[in-house]
């Protein structure tokens, strides 16, 4: 029950639970080979229903790809299922895995060139799902709760349970703070705010579900999936609205939003939104000083491929990536597209359903 939990409403799962069992996950065969990653993209991949996921790993270098880089890189151990959070410190890769529907997960810390396994956390929260670090520890949302958990970098818990909206989702820090968005299943209207340095939640009342939010030069934007507006938050004192910018798109609602340059938004478009569906299917560009959507720029899926993941790279390369999870049927792919939205190049994956990203340059 546990991946189709994070796109589909709670009530939906048992009717599809057998279907995606049968289909289950395709991986390429563990090596035991440990992977060094230096300058590259990891990609989180949640794995099917009953296998475990792993991540791999895409060599920017010479254009090649290692799969199962947790499995090959620790005697074939494997990670729990459902992956869905990762991060980076200056010394570790850490990742966050859900476990089972209603249970509690672990996170994972990990070496950052060879990938061996240093420790894990005890058992924690409610499927826990996004981690961001902020003020030198971790913050994770629990999805199947209404909970964030804190966690210092040796994968203590420092605080089991910081009381915010039901149904936490994706996390960002920005500023002082740390913004708390919900699935859209839910139909919540609250952006939970924690200040990380004292924990204390307050709460950013919206005209709609709050399902993603970005940082881009000083300011946090978020997401309202089916109202498809972005509104901009006052982030100096008290996080109120400072705008709202409609998103007018021929699609039924908006989902994640990433910051692109400095005066730019890329946001995921939504087609279908049966059972609070979040899974895209277009890429438009908002640019920031206009208000206006970019008809110069679209990214397009069609049959099965959809948009499962997404991020900006714009520190050297200045690439879109997108997790296309082709439907869950086979394994997942990565499409890398420039600012323009021409696509650069597509990478086969060995695991299913590519969701996040984690950029290295080369310096560990």
């Amino acid at each position: 029950m546990f991946k189709i939990m994070l796109k589909k409403n709670l009530l939906y799962i048992l009717f599809i639970l057998t279907f995606f069992y049968i289909i289950g996950c395709s991986q390429d065969t563990v090596t035991n080979t440990p992977v060094i990653t230096s300058q590259g993209v990891l990609v989180l991949c949640e794995g099917g229903f009953s296998t475990p996921g792993d991540y791999s790993f895409i060599n920017t270098k010479n254009d090649s790809v290692n799969n199962n880089v947790f499995a090959n890189s620790n005697s074939g151990a494997t990670l729990g299922l459902i992956p869905d959070g990762m991060a980076l410190s200056l010394q570790y890769l850490y990742i966050c895995v859900q476990g089972t529907y209603g249970g509690p997960g672990k996170m994972y810390r990990l070496t950052q060139s060879d990938n061996k396994l240093v420790n894990t956390s005890i058992d924690f929260g409610t499927n826990p799902y996004d981690i961001v670090l902020a003020n030198n520890y971790f913050y994770v949302t629990n999805l199947a709760g209404s909970t964030v958990t804190k966690i210092d970098q040796n994968l203590n818990i420092v605080r089991a349970g910081i009381r915010v909206q039901r149904n936490p989702s994706q996390i960002i820090t920005a500023l002082r703070s740390i913004y708390v968005a919900q699935q859209s299943y839910y139909y919540g209207d609250s952006l939970a705010v924690i200040n990380f340095f004292n924990d204390a939640v307050t709460y950013t009342v919206l005209p709609g579900t709050p399902v993603s939010v970005a940082f881009n030069e000083g300011v946090v934007f978020v997401s309202s999936y089916g109202h498809k507006k972005i509104y901009s938050l006052d982030t100096t004192i008290t996080n109120k609205i400072l705008d709202s910018i409609p998103v007018n798109v021929p699609l039924n609602a908006i989902g994640d939003i990433v910051a692109g340059d400095y005066n730019t938004l890329y946001i995921v478009g939504i087609d279908d939104t049966t059972y609070g569906g979040y899974i895209g299917k277009k890429v438009y560009r908002l640019n920031l000083d206009t208000k206006q959507i970019d008809n110069s720029f679209l990214i397009q899926m069609t049959g099965n491929d959809d948009i499962y993941g997404i991020a900006y790279e714009g520190s050297v390369n200045k690439l879109l990536y997108i997790g296309n999870s082709r439907g869950g049927a086979l394994n997942g792919e990565v499409k890398v597209y420039t600012t323009t939205g021409t696509l650069l190049k597509t990478y086969t994956l060995g695991e299913k359903y590519p969701h996040k990203f984690v950029f290295k340059y080369g310096n560990n």
